[in-house]
């Protein structure tokens, strides 16, 4: 192809022909497309100034690229368009540290990776941990000078060796105690117990015997067993309790007789005798006759009040059974009002029964009258203004009687008469 002739008789080169065919196919309308032709007839070209870019490629060798997609002014050419910048390539993770089987067997601890981004991880490595810290069971008997105990638990999880303690010197139990004698530690201070009668005798660690009475009277049972010690010079390595049951108790002291509740009273033992005596036959109860406030109400009004020996008593008191609501609406009429009404029986404020009882309205026996009405067809007729008792219903009252009606007078028909007069002058 040739070179194109503008309408100065200017030539275009074949690579200008091309720049402004593209330019006139990315032409947006057809003002853009005049100005394009303007311009490459007046030989005129501008320089770009702004541009519309795609987006970065992907960062390769440290760099990103991006075209030019539209540029202006239209048909410009030219300018500082920005078409690279250096990029760094996304990280991948390919290592951590440290590794794992670095790391004793069930041990948390925390990876760095080649990116320095951080996770908790549990190492894998087959360890063997020295033990720091143990319990033990209690020290065993002094044997032949040296007491051992054993490891119960030790720290940490699964560690072994260190040093645990578990024997140390230890001076043994004397093996043998001498004969028992004296007071048994003040439980019973006048008697006085010795092991036998061959004081002089030794006895093995662990021997029992029943310390024999030397002075006293009333004492108990001493039961002693050697101790293998002389902790006690007086008892000589003996431990001695009492196991026989002391004098039975003749006399007592007594608190008062405590109030009556349900038909008994109690008192304790403020002491008893002779001194250090156990059990006897200490009276501490007796039967007694309560009296107590027995009481009627009625839609929880108090009615009727009367004293009782007991619940059973006073139910027998106040109570007529299946009669009890007609018994109390006939005695105590005022006390209920019409429908349903409450009756409650109490002992010492303990309500021991509760029945319903339904009042009916009662019949009306007093009536107030209004005036006799006019009478009509021989009847005359009123209305009732009031009625008693209260709230009462029925009755008798007359409401009606018989009337005669009353007829005007008849007047002298004084015409009648001037006239027959008149009539009698005349013959």
């Amino acid at each position: 192809m040739g070179t194109l002739a503008t309408t100065e008789s200017q030539e275009i080169t074949q690579g200008e022909l091309q720049e402004l065919i593209q330019r006139l196919a990315n032409a947006v309308s057809p003002a853009d497309a005049y100005v394009i032709l303007s311009t490459a007839e007046t030989g005129t070209t501008q320089t770009c100034t702004s541009f519309t870019y795609s987006n970065w490629g992907a960062c390769s060798n440290g760099t990103q690229t991006r075209n030019i997609l539209f540029s202006t002014p239209n048909g410009c050419t030219g300018g500082n368009p920005i078409l690279s910048q250096t990029c760094s390539p996304a990280c991948t993770e390919t290592s951590w540290t440290p590794d794992s089987c670095t790391i004793c067997n069930g041990t948390s601890f925390t990876q760095t990776s080649n990116c320095e981004t951080t996770r908790t991880s549990t190492g894998t490595k087959t360890c063997t941990q020295t033990c720091t810290s143990f319990t033990y069971s209690n020290w065993g008997a002094c044997n032949n000078g040296t007491q051992t105990r054993n490891i119960l638990s030790q720290t940490p999880t699964g560690c072994t060796g260190g040093n645990p303690i578990l024997n140390q010197a230890c001076t043994p139990a004397q093996e043998t105690c001498g004969a028992y004698s004296g007071y048994p530690l003040g439980e019973k201070p006048n008697c006085l117990y010795g092991a036998n009668h061959n004081t002089g005798q030794a006895k093995a660690a662990g021997t029992k015997i029943i310390a024999t009475i030397l002075q006293g009277n009333n004492c108990p049972e001493l039961q002693c067993t050697c101790q293998g010690t002389t902790t006690h010079p007086a008892q000589a390595g003996w431990e001695c309790t009492i196991s026989q049951t002391a004098q039975a108790c003749t006399s007592f002291n007594y608190s008062d007789w405590s109030a009556c509740t349900n038909g008994i009273q109690t008192r304790t033992i403020l002491s008893s005798s002779p001194a250090g005596c156990t059990n006897g036959n200490p009276t501490l109860a007796q039967t007694c006759t309560t009296t107590g406030t027995c009481t009627t109400k009625i839609n929880g009004t108090t009615i009727r009040t009367t004293t009782a020996t007991g619940t059973t008593n006073c139910y027998n008191q106040i109570s007529y059974g299946s009669n009890n609501c007609a018994y109390y609406k006939q005695n105590y009429p005022n006390s209920f009002i019409t429908g349903t009404n409450t009756l409650e029986m109490y002992y010492n404020n303990t309500r021991i029964n509760t029945e319903t009882c339904t009042q009916n309205p009662p019949t009306c026996t007093g009536f107030t009258y209004s005036a006799w009405n006019a009478c009509s067809n021989g009847t005359q007729t009123r209305n009732i203004l009031s009625q008693t008792p209260t709230g009462c219903t029925g009755g008798n009252p007359i409401l009606s009687q018989t009337c005669a009606t009353h007829q005007p007078e008849r007047q002298p028909c004084y015409i009648c008469w001037g006239i027959l007069g008149w009539l009698l002058s005349c013959r």
